[in-house]
């Protein structure tokens, strides 16, 4: 869901930049943010749509288990 609520911030964030980039008429800083905007567009999709289908054929006890393990990995990786 958190994915779902980040694609208009995104959007936003990129509009707020094309449009600094627009003032300044920089084409290249504006073929970046497209590209950028592009790709992380279709990486957040992805990953939602990944995701929904995970948890359509399973339960979510092995992602829970997962995420344990990689956050305490990195507390301990962190403090050390």
């Amino acid at each position: 869901f958190s994915f779902i609520i980040s694609i208009p911030v995104l959007l936003a964030a990129t509009t707020l930049g094309a449009a600094e980039a627009i003032i300044n008429f920089d084409s290249q800083v504006i073929s970046i943010l497209l590209i950028g905007f592009c790709f992380s567009l279709i990486a957040s999709l992805l990953s939602v749509k990944v995701f929904l289908s995970f948890v359509e054929n399973n339960n979510l006890t092995l992602f829970v288990v997962l995420r344990l393990i990689i956050g305490t990995g990195l507390l301990f990786y962190s403090f050390s």
